[in-house]
């Protein structure tokens, strides 16, 4: 059992406040994961339908283009015009379910830093130059390194910039 949860530890942090946090990361990242499921069931039948509306669409409207009949090449264009609503429709319902993974797992890193699990942890990896001065030495990097300590980052760009950090020196005058 980890010092934040022992009931008498003292100078710890209070262990009702580390498990009422603990139960708001497990409900957000469950929330969040149910979410996601379900945009997944729901896109799959969208494609499904996109599937169909463009099959309908080559089908139908080559079959009015062949026959040289208007009216059939007509509804052809009509299913490839659904077919366009329904896949801008579909890009959209991925991206929320995109959205919703990315939360779950933000909930799911917070939890693994709260309960100690250094290596669920964001490493760092690839952020430092294999040749610099001094971030092997002081394992800025890696499991259980200051980087994977620090970062809260929900970016790459974040990520970057707390990597920037780390491996640019302070200037003389601040040391």
């Amino acid at each position: 059992m980890s010092a934040s949860r022992d009931a008498g530890s003292p100078g710890g942090p209070s262990t009702k406040a580390t498990l009422d946090a603990e139960a708001q990361h497990t409900e957000r990242r469950d929330r969040h994961r149910a979410e996601a499921a379900r945009l997944e069931g729901v896109s799959l039948r969208f494609s499904a339908v996109n599937l169909a509306l463009f099959a309908g669409a080559v089908i139908v409207g080559g079959a009015g283009a062949w026959d040289r009949e208007l009216g059939t090449a007509l509804v052809g264009a009509a299913l490839f015009a659904a077919f366009l609503v329904a896949y801008v429709a579909h890009g959209r319902l991925v991206r929320r379910r995109d959205r919703e993974t990315t939360r779950a797992e933000i909930h799911e890193r917070h939890l693994a830093r709260m309960r100690g699990e250094l290596e669920a942890l964001d490493r760092g990896d690839g952020l430092a130059p294999p040749d610099h001065a001094y971030a092997g030495d002081l394992d800025l990097f890696g499991v259980g390194s200051l980087f994977s300590r620090l970062s809260v980052a929900h970016t790459e760009a974040g990520r970057q910039r707390l990597a920037g950090w780390l491996l640019t020196p302070a200037p003389a005058s601040v040391i």
